[in-house]
């Protein structure tokens, strides 16, 4: 098995990475982006120009580059050029790249007062239902309800955050919706047998 020819360069890199105690982890992915760099560019990554660099970042702007690989790019690159080349000015040229937040993932997709009003009217009808079904025990139904309410609204919007960062908006919306179609599917199966089953106990006289 042969291995890998590393250049001069990328020896003296992972020195540098070395030298500053970085974990291993950390030094591949440092070295992945001057090899990105390079495969863009065509030559050796230390002859780039401020110009190459503006280039790069618009093509990995061009190519929906997630913000987390785009940050983690020019992390590197800066290391790269300030520490390996000796070319501290190189940093200036970079830019990162500011994430979508979670919630302006949801203002976008969902008109927020449209969401609070509905979620209000969702958390009064179902408090007077839990109240009206369980008399002698409304404490621990209402802290039921209330956990199960806290998941229901906050675990979709996480869910939608990480999954946008990874695969970007459009893609985590359509994984999302098909998730929430199996689930409710699922949900509305599991509900009418459990109601063809209480319809076939008989009733105590």
């Amino acid at each position: 098995m042969t291995q890998e020819k590393v250049s001069p360069l990328r020896e003296r890199m992972m020195e540098d990475m070395r030298i500053r105690g970085m974990q291993e982890t950390s030094q591949k992915a440092h070295i992945r982006a001057p090899k990105d760099f390079t495969t863009f560019l065509g030559r050796s990554p230390d002859t780039a120009e401020p110009d190459d660099l503006r280039a790069y970042q618009l093509h990995m702007a061009d190519t929906n580059v997630t913000p987390s690989t785009f940050n983690a790019r020019i992390v590197a690159l800066r290391f790269f050029f300030s520490m390996t080349c000796d070319r501290d000015e190189m940093k200036k040229y970079m830019q990162f790249r500011t994430k979508t937040p979670n919630a302006q993932i949801v203002i976008e997709v969902l008109d927020i007062g449209t969401v609070s009003r509905g979620a209000h009217r969702y958390r009064v009808a179902s408090l007077a239902e839990v109240s009206s079904r369980a008399p002698d025990d409304r404490a621990r139904a209402t802290a039921g309800l209330l956990v199960y309410a806290y998941l229901g609204f906050s675990m979709p919007v996480i869910a939608s955050g990480v999954l946008a960062d990874r695969l970007g908006l459009l893609s985590a919306m359509i994984v999302f919706a098909v998730a929430q179609s199996i689930a409710t599917a699922l949900i509305v199966v599991i509900w009418r047998k459990i109601e063809s089953s209480s319809r076939l106990v008989p009733k105590a006289s």
